[in-house]
């Protein structure tokens, strides 16, 4: 789960994060004996939020991969710096209001307390985090590009230091390095565009050494651009002081908000659905043999494979009769689409009139193979077939809905119009992006709109 949910790590942190705020400031009301009410249990509540502001202001809940702990504790120590003189002044106007003399005693143990209990819980954060990744988890596929000596230099930097979380898939440089033989060799550096779809990369570090050649310094340009129009993570290591400058290219704010939306609701829509999800499958056992499930490899974000489920709307062999079916394919392009496909069930045609077969996707949804909203994961006969702009659609977790869906679906015919659409939501996705298309998609699946 840690491995595809980064970012519900960082929600996590902001609930725990929210109660530990609590602790200080409802610990010294009650031994205080201020009397509580309305406005004082509010302040109490409101206080946390601050901090967290505070915190999130300082970037604490950012990726922290490449951050130790002592730039880690700055960052903490600012935050809590810009928290306190904001509670202190809030706190003065408090003292005010009650006319109560005991504001040093007051304001100095709250500082005490919560600047112990921030320190203490922030160590443990970190040290969580660490163990989690020298022992595989939370990882992150890269390739190297440089020249031979700075791969080498970067290649056993990087395998000692564990809690980078960094799985090294490859590298690119001049020349083959002999003697590195548990690291793929992909070609020069001016191949990059041709590695589309033949490995797992979530992120390219360019390694900066102290004779970089102009040629790769023009490319790591390139490099860079090309990452970022098919989202995929950038930095730039420098080999001689063992530093990472990353370069985020989509923001964090909207990919946590993404994750952390998609992990909620799939959670409750998953609940909700569970009955009509069980009386689905029973109607399937009784109206035709094989499984109740389908399940069929996919591709998901940058070229992993998962498997997809669906509830089985065709008849048991259907992937056998494929190829006899072909000439009747109705999309250009890699794709097969056929209007009255002989092997869909009769139940199978009410499923996907109504989407109902898809359902089971939540399951993939809560296991952070997929999101609500994003591109369809294609077949990987289907990605073998790609072209290079194509595999764009790969630069983000697929999803159950997309603008394709509110934009008619299946009447789509041109593989080519497909990925222009899925090309317009990796350029422009953000957090409000998917809301607007999970709205549209209700009256679309009311409508039954390009549904087969």
């Amino acid at each position: 789960m840690l491995k595809e949910h980064t970012k519900i790590v960082s929600s996590t942190e902001i609930f725990v994060d929210y109660l530990l705020a609590i602790i200080p400031i409802a610990l010294l009301l009650f031994i205080s004996n201020i009397a509580f009410n309305g406005l004082i249990v509010l302040s109490t509540l409101l206080y946390p939020v601050l901090k967290i502001l505070c915190l999130k202001y300082s970037k604490l809940y950012e990726s922290r991969r490449y951050s130790g702990f002592l730039s880690y504790y700055f960052k903490l120590g600012r935050s809590l710096v810009l928290y306190h003189s904001a509670s202190l002044l809030l706190m003065g106007l408090a003292f005010l209001f009650f006319k109560t003399s005991s504001m040093l005693s007051f304001t100095i143990t709250f500082i005490v307390l919560d600047t112990s209990i921030s320190m203490i819980k922030s160590f443990f954060a970190l040290l969580t985090i660490y163990f989690v990744r020298y022992y595989g988890y939370n990882t992150r596929n890269v390739l190297l590009v440089g020249e031979p000596n700075d791969i080498i230099r970067a290649y056993k930097f990087l395998k000692r230091k564990n809690r980078f979380g960094l799985t090294l898939a490859g590298y690119l440089s001049e020349y083959k390095i002999r003697f590195l033989s548990d690291l793929h060799y992909y070609g020069k550096t001016d191949m990059y565009d041709s590695l589309n779809g033949k490995l797992v990369m979530d992120e390219v570090v360019f390694l900066r050494g102290s004779h970089n050649r102009r040629s790769l310094q023009r490319q790591r340009d390139s490099i860079q651009k090309h990452c970022q129009s098919q989202g995929l993570r950038f930095s730039v290591f420098n080999v001689t002081s063992n530093s990472f400058d990353l370069k985020e290219s989509i923001s964090d704010r909207d990919i946590y908000l993404k994750d952390t939306f998609d992990m909620v609701v799939s959670s409750m829509l998953f609940i909700i659905f569970l009955p009509l999800m069980s009386f689905i499958a029973l109607l399937i056992k009784i109206s035709s043999k094989g499984s109740v499930f389908f399940t069929q490899t996919r591709v998901g974000k940058n070229g992993r494979v998962f498997k997809l489920y669906k509830f089985r709307t065709m008849v048991e062999g259907a992937d056998a009769q494929k190829k006899d079916l072909l000439q009747f394919n109705e999309m250009s392009g890699p794709v097969f689409k056929m209007k009255k496909d002989p092997r869909v069930t009769k139940l199978g045609r009410i499923l996907r009139k109504s989407s109902l077969d898809e359902l089971p996707q939540l399951i993939n949804v809560l296991k952070g193979e997929m999101s609500l909203v994003g591109p369809r994961p294609p077949v990987p006969e289907e990605v073998s077939k790609y072209k290079s702009k194509h595999h764009k659609r790969l630069a983000v977790k697929p999803g159950i809905t997309c603008i394709w869906q509110v934009s008619g679906r299946n009447n789509i015919s041109d593989f080519e119009n497909w990925v222009k659409l899925d090309a317009e939501y990796v350029d422009n996705r953000s957090f409000m992006m998917d809301m607007k298309i999970l709205i549209k998609t209700l009256p679309a699946l009311i409508n039954r709109r390009g549904a087969q």
